[in-house]
Order: structure tokens, then C-alpha cells, then sequence
């Protein structure tokens, strides 16, 4: 039987077991948060990876993007009247009017289709129909929580591994905060931030340093070595 991820994190650093069942909010939201976080760097052939396809919009209405399972939107396509699926380019809600205008630059046409974002609905123009559908791909920013066994929807094992040790990051600094085992908790900190560097990194992802960690990171890591000595500054004086 595959793992949780309550137990993969917990693997890595013992949140669980500490905090029991009462850890299995903050679990879920790490998750989700790091689901979130690693969508937005991803390079455009990874994302490519995790993404999927609406179903087939035949009608005015487009396609509604006002929820939070939706992550970016990669591509518009509609039907040419061979049924080719052409690219939809994009263009700003004030110039949707000129579309139909065959002397206007910004006219439309089933081999030249164009969408527009509408109060987070994706409008296609020439409207699609039965007949001639349009496709939204997008990124499923797809729930994830403690207790699944099953994986995260459309994300390749090594997008998934990211989005553990991310949760994991998370968990070893909600158990250096409140414990303030610092012998303990930096060390397991520092190696699994440097596995989620390394992963990044496999995916594809451009770190700005050469050391493979980038500034926000290596700031955070400063912040707690400095917390670290203070403390210990402290107890001997």
C-alpha cells in the first residue's frame, strides 16, 4: 500500500509523530501551499507535464476560471471548420468589440480565433460550437491533503517529490519553533532544504546562486543560524 503524505513528512522529520493527529491540518496545508509555490516556478516544459484539458467548450459562455483549482492557463485552442485545432491568441477585453470587423487588425475567424479574459471566464471568439470546439490546457492546482495515498493528480513523481520536501521544510521549522531543539532541527532543516534546491533543480528550475540556493532561501537559512547563536550567546552568559 503507497504512503500518505503524513507519513512521507513524517519520515523526514518526525512532525507527526510528535504532534499527532492534531498535525494533520497543518500537513494539508503545506501541501497545498507548496503545490501552489512550485506551480509558479516551474519552467514551461515541466508545467507542460502537469497539465490537462478541458472539456469541449461549444458555447458562449467559455470557460470559468473563478475557482482555485485552476492554475495558469497554458493554451486556447478552437476548431477550424476541418476540425484543426488552431491556436487562440489573446487579446485585451476592450478590443473583443473589433473582432468581427474584417478590416480591423484584430479580426477573428476560425483559422484565426482570439480569446479574452471576462471577469476570470476565458471568451473565445468566433463563438465555438458543437461543430467546431475550443480546448482550454491549463494547470490543475488540484487538492491535496494529509491522508492521500493516490499521488497528486497530472504531477510527475519528481514534481511531487518537490512538493513533499517543501511540506517537509515547512514541518521541521513548525517543530524548531516550537520545541527550540536546535541541534537537532537545524541540521534536518539545512539537508532538507538543500534536497529541495537539488530537486528544483532536476526540474528544470533556475537558481540564481551558484550554490544552488537562491536569496530568500539563504536568508532564511542566515535568519535561523543568527536565532541559533543568540540563544546560545544567552545561555552562557
Amino acid at each position: 500500500m503507497a504512503e500518505t503524505f503524513r507519513n512521507r513528512i513524517d519520515a523526514l522529520t518526525g512532525f507527526a509523530v510528535i504532534n499527532g493527529t492534531d498535525s494533520d491540518p497543518a500537513i494539508s496545508d503545506w501541501l497545498q501551499d507548496g503545490v501552489k509555490q512550485i506551480i509558479s516556478i516551474l519552467p514551461p516544459a515541466k508545467l507542460e507535464e502537469c497539465a490537462k484539458t478541458s472539456s469541449a467548450i461549444t458555447s458562449s459562455a467559455g470557460f470559468d476560471l473563478d475557482t482555485a483549482t485552476y492554475g495558469p492557463v497554458l493554451a486556447v485552442t478552437r476548431e477550424d471548420s476541418s476540425s484543426v485545432e488552431q491556436m487562440c491568441r489573446q487579446i485585451p477585453k476592450f478590443m473583443s468589440s473589433r473582432v468581427a470587423d474584417p478590416n480591423d487588425l484584430m479580426f477573428s475567424s476560425s483559422t484565426d480565433p482570439v480569446y479574452y479574459m471576462d471577469d476570470a471566464i476565458i471568451k473565445i471568439l468566433p463563438v465555438p460550437t458543437s461543430g467546431q470546439s475550443a480546448y482550454v490546457t491549463y494547470v490543475s492546482l488540484t487538492a491535496v491533503v494529509h491522508g492521500d495515498t493516490s499521488g497528486i493528480a497530472n504531477f510527475p513523481d519528481d514534481v511531487e517529490s518537490a512538493v513533499v520536501l517543501y511540506a517537509a521544510i515547512k514541518a521541521a521549522q513548525s517543530l524548531l519553533a516550537s520545541e527550540e531543539d536546535d541541534d537537532l532541527y537545524i541540521p534536518i532543516i539545512n539537508t532538507l532544504k538543500q534536497d529541495y534546491i537539488q530537486s528544483l533543480s532536476l526540474l528544470g528550475v533556475k537558481v540564481p546562486t551558484s550554490q544552488g540556493v537562491s536569496k530568500k532561501q539563504s536568508n532564511q537559512l542566515e535568519s535561523l543560524q543568527e536565532a541559533m547563536q543568540q540563544k546560545q550567546q544567552v545561555q552562557q552568559g
